[in-house]
Protein backbone atom coordinates (compact mmCIF):
# COMPACT_ATOMS: atom_id res chain seq x y z
CA UNK A 1 0.00 0.00 0.00
CA UNK A 2 1.50 3.56 -1.11
CA UNK A 3 1.27 6.11 2.05
CA UNK A 4 1.54 9.82 1.93
CA UNK A 5 4.97 9.60 3.56
CA UNK A 6 6.68 7.59 0.64
CA UNK A 7 4.83 8.52 -2.59
CA UNK A 8 7.15 11.00 -3.31
CA UNK A 9 10.19 9.08 -2.97
CA UNK A 10 7.86 6.48 -5.42
CA UNK A 11 7.36 9.47 -7.67
CA UNK A 12 11.33 10.04 -7.80
CA UNK A 13 12.18 6.59 -8.52
CA UNK A 14 9.45 6.22 -11.47
CA UNK A 15 10.55 9.62 -13.16
CA UNK A 16 13.40 7.54 -15.23
CA UNK A 17 10.86 5.59 -17.01
CA UNK A 18 7.60 8.12 -16.91
CA UNK A 19 10.16 10.44 -18.44
CA UNK A 20 10.45 8.28 -21.45
CA UNK A 21 7.13 6.78 -21.68
CA UNK A 22 4.47 7.15 -23.78
CA UNK A 23 1.10 5.73 -23.62
CA UNK A 24 0.30 2.78 -26.27
CA UNK A 25 -2.42 0.86 -25.67
CA UNK A 26 -5.23 0.62 -22.79
CA UNK A 27 -7.36 -2.12 -22.98
CA UNK A 28 -10.31 -3.60 -20.40
CA UNK A 29 -9.19 -7.52 -20.20
CA UNK A 30 -11.12 -8.88 -17.78
CA UNK A 31 -14.77 -7.91 -16.15
CA UNK A 32 -17.01 -9.34 -13.42
CA UNK A 33 -19.79 -8.24 -11.48
CA UNK A 34 -22.27 -9.30 -9.35
CA UNK A 35 -25.57 -7.97 -7.27
CA UNK A 36 -26.40 -10.06 -4.46
CA UNK A 37 -29.06 -7.41 -3.08
CA UNK A 38 -30.96 -4.20 -3.98
CA UNK A 39 -30.50 -1.56 -1.35
CA UNK A 40 -33.52 0.46 0.07
CA UNK A 41 -33.10 4.01 -1.50
CA UNK A 42 -31.30 5.92 0.84
CA UNK A 43 -30.21 3.20 2.52
CA UNK A 44 -25.99 4.24 3.93
CA UNK A 45 -23.81 2.39 2.03
CA UNK A 46 -19.99 1.46 2.19
CA UNK A 47 -17.66 0.72 -0.46
CA UNK A 48 -14.05 -0.94 -0.68
CA UNK A 49 -11.40 -0.02 -3.49
CA UNK A 50 -9.03 -2.97 -3.44
CA UNK A 51 -5.99 -2.05 -6.26
CA UNK A 52 -3.48 -4.81 -7.50
CA UNK A 53 -0.45 -3.63 -10.03
CA UNK A 54 1.55 -5.79 -12.00
CA UNK A 55 4.29 -4.57 -14.24
CA UNK A 56 6.30 -6.11 -17.04
CA UNK A 57 8.97 -5.45 -19.62
CA UNK A 58 10.24 -6.92 -23.10
CA UNK A 59 13.66 -7.98 -22.59
CA UNK A 60 15.12 -4.85 -23.98
CA UNK A 61 12.80 -2.74 -22.21
CA UNK A 62 10.91 -0.83 -24.44
CA UNK A 63 7.27 -1.54 -24.21
CA UNK A 64 6.17 -2.10 -20.19
CA UNK A 65 2.79 -3.67 -20.06
CA UNK A 66 0.37 -2.71 -17.04
CA UNK A 67 -2.33 -5.17 -15.94
CA UNK A 68 -4.22 -3.28 -13.11
CA UNK A 69 -6.67 -4.90 -11.01
CA UNK A 70 -9.33 -3.15 -9.25
CA UNK A 71 -11.74 -4.95 -6.93
CA UNK A 72 -15.06 -3.05 -5.55
CA UNK A 73 -16.50 -4.41 -2.78
CA UNK A 74 -20.05 -2.71 -1.77
CA UNK A 75 -21.80 -3.14 1.13
CA UNK A 76 -24.30 -1.93 3.83
CA UNK A 77 -24.34 -2.03 7.84
CA UNK A 78 -26.87 -4.76 9.07
CA UNK A 79 -27.42 -6.11 12.95
CA UNK A 80 -24.05 -4.44 13.69
CA UNK A 81 -21.94 -6.16 10.42
CA UNK A 82 -21.58 -5.58 7.33
CA UNK A 83 -23.35 -7.00 4.47
CA UNK A 84 -21.86 -6.74 1.25
CA UNK A 85 -24.74 -6.72 -1.26
CA UNK A 86 -22.35 -6.01 -4.66
CA UNK A 87 -18.83 -6.78 -6.23
CA UNK A 88 -17.67 -5.58 -9.35
CA UNK A 89 -13.74 -6.45 -10.67
CA UNK A 90 -12.15 -4.77 -13.74
CA UNK A 91 -8.94 -5.68 -14.95
CA UNK A 92 -7.48 -3.16 -17.64
CA UNK A 93 -3.85 -4.07 -19.76
CA UNK A 94 -1.99 -1.02 -20.58
CA UNK A 95 0.91 -1.03 -23.10
CA UNK A 96 3.32 1.92 -22.74
CA UNK A 97 6.47 2.64 -25.16
CA UNK A 98 9.63 3.59 -24.39
CA UNK A 99 10.43 6.94 -26.28
CA UNK A 100 14.60 6.12 -25.64
CA UNK A 101 16.71 3.68 -24.23
CA UNK A 102 16.30 3.65 -20.37
CA UNK A 103 18.11 0.92 -18.23
CA UNK A 104 15.77 1.23 -15.13
CA UNK A 105 15.43 -1.12 -11.74
CA UNK A 106 13.14 -3.19 -10.72
CA UNK A 107 12.45 -0.70 -8.06
CA UNK A 108 11.75 2.13 -10.33
CA UNK A 109 9.42 0.17 -12.89
CA UNK A 110 7.41 -0.69 -9.61
CA UNK A 111 7.35 2.69 -8.73
CA UNK A 112 6.48 3.61 -12.31
CA UNK A 113 3.04 1.28 -12.04
CA UNK A 114 2.43 2.61 -8.58
CA UNK A 115 2.55 6.24 -10.07
CA UNK A 116 1.89 7.06 -13.65
CA UNK A 117 0.39 3.80 -14.63
CA UNK A 118 -2.06 3.49 -12.10
CA UNK A 119 -2.73 7.57 -12.66
CA UNK A 120 -3.15 6.58 -16.63
CA UNK A 121 -5.56 3.76 -15.94
CA UNK A 122 -7.62 4.66 -13.02
CA UNK A 123 -9.76 6.55 -15.05
CA UNK A 124 -10.86 4.13 -16.88
CA UNK A 125 -11.90 1.82 -14.14
CA UNK A 126 -13.97 4.94 -12.44
CA UNK A 127 -15.92 4.76 -15.36
CA UNK A 128 -16.38 0.89 -15.66
CA UNK A 129 -17.20 0.97 -12.17
CA UNK A 130 -19.90 4.26 -12.36
CA UNK A 131 -21.49 2.41 -15.47
CA UNK A 132 -21.88 -1.08 -13.66
CA UNK A 133 -23.34 0.31 -10.58
CA UNK A 134 -26.10 2.29 -12.81
CA UNK A 135 -26.32 -1.03 -14.85
CA UNK A 136 -27.05 -3.39 -12.11
CA UNK A 137 -29.86 -1.23 -10.41
CA UNK A 138 -27.58 0.08 -7.68
CA UNK A 139 -27.34 3.42 -6.83
CA UNK A 140 -24.77 5.03 -8.77
CA UNK A 141 -21.28 5.04 -7.28
CA UNK A 142 -18.24 7.94 -8.31
CA UNK A 143 -15.45 6.68 -6.98
CA UNK A 144 -12.71 9.04 -5.50
CA UNK A 145 -9.90 10.94 -6.97
CA UNK A 146 -7.08 8.33 -6.51
CA UNK A 147 -4.72 9.67 -4.19
CA UNK A 148 -0.74 8.10 -4.35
Amino acid sequence: MVTSSNSEDLRIRAAKVAGAASLRDLRLTASQTEALEVPAPGQELGVELKIELEANSTENKDIVALLARFDVSISKPEDEEIQRIATISCTFTTVFEMQQPVDWTDEELEAFANTTGVFAVYPYAREFVSDATTRMGLPTLTLDFLKR
